[in-house]
């Protein structure tokens, strides 16, 4: 029987390309630095057999079997020689002398290496030929040294030939002083080099070849050659993630992919197909989807990142695949018999948040100071109804205990002559010199600091190979109080049990905890540096904690039954703060059996446990316990009654738990039939099921350090009832909801189960054409409603053609490698938390008078549900030329979604307002570019200038083209990514600005050119907007230079962002200044208000001069159109500086590479459209600038 080992050829393939150990751990230097002598192959042995098998598999198997790399000459190699071998065990040499006899091929071994030759080429040099010695190094592009390239005379290929070493180094003797050396290595291109007598040693670059073009591509369900592949693909590697660090693996694509766009948490390629589904990719690690958080990915221990964009590449995933796929693969061991180890460390510092007020787009603590001063000098001085004003305020703001703001104070008590003028000014003189953000940032802020450190080994032997990855990661996060701790745990195997039998298997663990000051944007707002007046103080002269008031104005605070109503942000960040615990596991395993030649079965497993535990505790002293104690707190008599515990604080905690797991069959097959046609066949089953839960619970009363609560005594039903304090600022039925009943009960379980069932077949007849073609059915439990909708059919085909490999094409000597490409393919989408079936819900309120629980149906059934569709069409080309320094590829797509899910309005009398209907369609189309240059080439001497260049381009464009819009007026309408027929996705609808009237009255236009307020054009037809343009850019590039001279490296990337629009700066009103109830300072635009001396502005009136608050509608002027600006900009993401230590400062005990970095991330922009100053990623000001030193060592 014929025995072939279809996955050891996969692995010996990919053991031919560049060898070297890689990244090295002084922590754990006596791992690797053990002795290890030197293998012979005359000693060492293996066991293999053969029966009528190919001498290129016959030779890969052996190079996998015994460790020892194989070269050798690809003409006689890949002759129709077969060998039969009976399986026992001999000597790498015998087995060697009994696979190449009657092969004409001799073979010699130079260290780890053994070199094949043809025996029968004489050496026909002359007997007076002068000789010389040779010495070199080979390199690649980067400089960097390639160990194992075969250095050959070109007139003489008999043994005078060697390898390189570590070094890349080799030495040849005896060689013709007029004579050419040929070096070679797989993946690059061969190299002719004349000797011309050398003196002085060589120093040799090989380039990429086509070979590179033809690297394997992972999708996931299958490794594929890229040169079969037939859909549009980017892959990162290894070598271009760590040119620079990120914390997480997707911030590291930007600029790399094109049609990738990142926006903080949200990624899309090749724009949104989808109106309310999620449009994130899915991501694949090591073979299977997972169900985790692309952030917990560890960026150190990936390999390489695969991105699939067409329907040809991502298929096979069926209904998660229309948003793209981002396949990663984790890194394995590069060398046999010898254990590496990789150690990276880098350590972040970022600048402080800068809070200048002005640099922030508001007023400075002097500016305030005077506006507020001019107002309440003319409320509670000036005006006619002065003496009303004043009473008014004592009455409903002095007597009712509420909060207000010392300018006001002072004025009102300035009319009641309480103070005199001199007074007053001598509080405003001071007032002016405080600054509360300045205060803030240095009691509050400092500089956020995140320390990681990765640590791997790794080793392999002929039948195991072992991974273990250990990664921590600290964030101080830029406050006090605060941290984040992270440790995550990897493990992969693989073991080859049996020549039929290979095991995988691999567990990957995290636990991270930390904890935060809380933050509600209520009653605590500790982490909000704008929520006080800016002239304001936080902390007072003598040391103390400044007091403010926010519900209450602290004048009448005598009474020992309510507690201080005093607020200080610095005091709750101790008070008040929520930690949390979070456990993340995965487990996955695999076995895969060798069945026959050319076919395998595979079987896989992943399970993913999440387990999460959030407490907020709210100590008895924190400002949120201290106006809870006073809100239920209520007259009994003569006494006071406390309707909550009068000590303690409240904890409340939230567990969260999360199961989800996959298992998959496949049969793979692959076949060359008469050394031209190639089949690869794979067919699968695939099950699938997430579960995830939650509870809250709450604890009033409690005590950490005696551990006591006093919950039990609570009456909910009298707190719920409990409507307004007559003695307190009324907050009391807020405080039920959202402190009470909000803190315990369920989080409701979502349990959802899918099948799958897959094939794919790819043809390829000589090695140039290559036809594709899959098929998968979905099936999923919310469509379960009717059985004709259970089920999603699924499929696309694809079609390549090697131009380059046709003869015509041999004259073209620029033109290295030339594929043209296309695709067609339909994939599906689901809609999370929308099912077929009738939805109700019973986390609502309990009856108000029965006081019983009840429920409410939300969503009525609609049994013809099913999933979303997306059609997608692709034409590409891949290209190499002028010896490969050009290379790149260009796409063009149309994404086509149909049964896209929407709102669908209802008759009133079915007792619903709308229902979910597979209704909308929308498409995307759009092109992209992926080119790399090499400028100039060291040609292998490190003291010589290197420049490449990487350039991204995309260019999306996205329209809905069948919707019912929901909008019936134009307040319905105006807004960001409101969907209407014709427009994109996040389409910007605005109302015209009509200007300013004679009384600084703010007015809108509609489709007549009417004026109108606020209240007034809302209610108009919706063809009073106007469409404004999208959020999303339609174009992106990214430009990645990379310089190399005498060991520096110099890298920076550049992104540009274009064709898409923002909303900043809106010009709001005041009717008075900020009050003590939401105290804020108060934006710079408010300078420019309208006055009647000051009448050229686009800024209403504001204070005495308002007329524009009570008009303006329910926010309305935050859609006017003056307001939209370009979001076009120019940024420089990251510049990165690093150095190679030279191999002469290595230690000889094991170290092979030394590499230390400093990068400065997140620079200004270069440019940026708007006219307004506003950074169009944060619409307000830039991030502050990061720097990273960063230290690579590898043993």
């Amino acid at each position: 029987m014929k025995k072939n080992y279809p996955h050891e050829r996969a692995v010996a393939r990919r053991s031919l390309f560049k060898r070297g150990g890689w990244l090295i751990s002084a922590l754990i230097l006596c791992i690797a630095a053990h002795g290890q002598s030197e293998a012979d192959i005359h000693t060492r042995t293996v066991t293999l057999g053969f029966t009528q098998e190919r001498l290129f598999d016959a030779l890969l198997l052996l190079e996998q079997r015994s460790g020892f790399q194989l070269v050798f000459p690809s003409e006689p190699v890949n002759a129709a020689h077969l060998i039969d071998l009976p399986e026992e065990e001999r000597t790498v040499a015998v087995t060697l002398q009994l696979i190449l006899r009657e092969t004409g091929l001799g073979f010699r071994q130079s260290g780890k290496t053994i070199v094949l030759y043809p025996e029968n080429r004489q050496n026909n040099l002359p007997v007076n030929q002068t000789k010389v010695t040779v010495r070199g190094t080979v390199t690649d592009e980067k400089g960097e040294p390639l160990p194992g390239a075969v250095v050959m005379p070109k007139e003489e290929s008999g043994i005078n030939g060697t390898v390189t070493d570590l070094d890349g180094k080799f030495i040849l003797s005896d060689l013709p002083a007029d004579g050419i050396l040929l070096i070679s290595f797989v993946g690059y291109e061969t190299q002719e080099v004349a000797i011309n007598g050398a003196t002085a040693p060589l120093y040799i670059l090989l380039r990429p070849g086509v070979q590179l073009l033809e690297e394997v591509v992972v999708t996931g369900y299958q490794s594929i050659a890229r040169g079969k592949v037939t859909g549009a693909v980017s892959t990162v590697d290894a070598d271009a993630l760590q040119e620079r660090y990120t914390t997480n693996i997707i911030s590291n694509l930007e600029g790399r992919v094109a049609g990738l766009v990142t926006d903080g948490e949200k990624i899309t390629i090749r724009g949104a197909g989808s109106l309310y589904a999620g449009n994130n990719p899915l991501v694949v690690v090591d073979g299977l989807p997972i169900e985790g958080s692309w952030q917990d990915l560890n960026p150190y221990d990936i390999e390489s990142v695969t991105v699939l964009k067409d329907a040809a590449a991502t298929a096979m995933y069926g209904s998660r695949a229309s948003a793209g796929i981002i396949v990663i693969n984790t890194k394995k061991p590069r060398q046999t018999d010898r254990v590496s180890v990789d150690v990276q460390a880098n350590f972040t510092i970022h600048q402080k948040r800068n809070l200048d007020y002005a640099d922030n787009f508001y007023m400075t603590p002097a500016q305030q100071v005077d506006a507020e001063a001019d107002y309440y000098k003319y409320r509670y001085i000036t005006e006619e109804t002065a003496v009303n004003n004043r009473v008014s305020f004592r009455d409903n703001t002095l007597n009712k205990n509420r909060p207000f703001s010392p300018i006001q104070y002072a004025y009102y008590r300035l009319g009641e002559n309480l103070v005199t003028e001199s007074e007053v000014n001598q509080l405003l003189g001071e007032l002016r010199q405080n600054n509360y953000a300045k205060e803030y940032a240095e009691h509050l802020l400092r500089n956020q600091i995140v320390q990681q450190y990765n640590v791997a080994v790794r080793n392999m032997t002929d039948r195991y190979q072992s991974n273990l990855v250990f990664n921590y990661k600290h964030d101080n996060s830029g406050y006090i109080n605060e941290n984040d701790n992270r440790f995550t745990i990897f493990y992969k195997g693989e073991y080859r049990m049996a020549r039929w039998l290979n095991l995988s298997f691999g567990v990957n663990s995290i636990l991270q905890n930390g904890h935060y000051s809380s933050y509600d944007g209520w009653l605590n707002k500790a982490k909000d540096p704008f929520s006080e007046f800016a002239y304001s103080r936080l902390i007072n002269d003598d040391g103390s904690y400044a007091d403010h008031s926010r519900f209450s104005n602290g004048l009448f605070e005598d009474d020992p039954a309510f507690r201080p109503s005093h607020y200080n942000a610095l005091e709750e960040m101790g008070y008040d703060q929520t930690r949390y615990d979070r456990q993340s596991s995965r487990y996955n395993g695999g076995l895969l059996f060798y069945l026959m030649e050319g076919l395998t079965a595979q079987a896989q497993f992943i399970y993913e446990s999440e387990r999460s535990n959030n407490s907020r505790f709210s100590e008895a002293e924190s400002y949120l316990m201290r106006m809870m104690r006073n809100a239920y707190t209520r007259r009994s008599g003569d006494n006071w009654e406390y309707m909550i515990p009068e000590t303690g604080g409240r904890l409340v905690t939230e567990n969260r738990k999360g199961d989800y797991w996959t298992t998959r069959g496949q049969l793979n097959y692959s076949r060359l039939i008469a050394e031209k046609h190639a089949i690869d066949l794979l067919a699968g089953l695939e099950f699938r099921e997430t579960r995830h839960k939650g509870t809250r619970s709450l604890l009033m009363g409690y005590d950490d350090q005696l551990q006591t609560q006093n919950t039990a005594n609570l009456d909910l039903v009298e707190l719920r009832a409990w409507q307004t304090n007559p003695y307190y600022y009324d907050m009391n039925t807020i405080s039920f909801f959202s402190l009470i009943e909000n803190g315990m009960g369920l989080i409701p379980e979502e349990w959802h189960r899918f099948a799958s069932g897959y094939g794919n077949v790819t043809y390829t007849y000589n090695k140039k054409y290559n036809l594709f073609g899959s098929f998968r059915k979905d099936y999923a439990d919310v469509y379960g409603l009717n059985s004709k909708y259970r089920g999603k059919p699924l499929w696309s085909a694809g079609a390549s053609w090697v131009i380059s490999d046709e003869p015509f094409m041999e004259a073209t000597g620029c033109v290295n490698y030339l594929k043209l490409r296309t695709s067609y393919g339909i994939t599906g989408n689901i809609v999370p938390n929308v099912t077929s079936i009738m939805v109700a819900t019973t986390n609502i309120p309990v009856n108000t008078w029965t006081q019983q629980p009840r429920a409410q149906i939300t969503r009525p059934a609609n049994p013809f549900l099913t999933w979303e569709k997306t059609a997608t069409s692709n034409l590409g080309v891949d290209f190499g030329l002028l010896n490969t320094r050009l290379r790149g590829a260009i796409d063009f797509y149309y994404k086509r979604a149909d049964d896209v899910y929407a709102l669908k309005t209802l008759e009133p009398t079915t007792g619903f307002s709308n229902m979910w209907m597979n209704m909308a369609s929308l498409y995307n189309k759009g092109v992209e570019l992926d080119l790399t240059y090499d400028w100039f080439s060291s040609g292998g001497d490190r003291n010589r200038l290197t420049w490449s260049t990487n350039l991204t381009m995309a260019y999306n464009h996205n329209e809905i083209t069948y919707i019912e819009s929901l909008a019936k007026t134009a307040g319905d309408l105006a807004g960001d990514y409101r969907y209407r027929e014709g427009s994109p996705i996040s389409a910007m609808w605005s109302y015209r600005f009509g200007g300013l009237t004679d009384e600084g009255q703010r007015t809108f236009l509609d489709q007549d050119g009417t004026q109108l307020t606020g209240n007034q054009i809302s209610g108009r037809d919706v063809d009073a907007v106007i469409f404004s343009g999208q959020r999303d850019p339609k174009i992106t590039m990214g430009m990645i230079n990379t310089f190399r001279y005498k060991g520096f490296s110099l890298s920076a990337m550049a992104v540009y962002y274009g064709k898409n629009h923002m909303r900043s700066l809106q010009e709001g009103t005041l009717s008075s200044p900020a009050g003590a109830y939401n105290p804020e300072p108060m934006r710079s635009y408010l300078l420019d208000a309208w006055r009647p001396d000051h009448t050229d502005t686009t800024v209403p009136g504001i204070f005495q001069y308002d007329r524009s608050s009570t008009t303006d509608g329910a926010g309305a002027y935050n859609f006017l159109d003056i307001y939209v600006q370009p979001a076009d900009f120019i940024k420089i993401r990251n510049i990165v500086l690093g150095y190679d230590l030279p191999a002469a400062w290595k230690v000889k005990g094991g170290l092979q590479n030394a590499t230390l970095r400093f990068q400065i991330d997140n620079l200004p922009p270069l440019w940026k459209k708007n006219r307004i100053g506003v950074d169009p990623e944060t619409g307000g000001i830039s991030r502050p600038a990061s720097f990273i030193l960063g230290l690579t060592l590898n043993f």
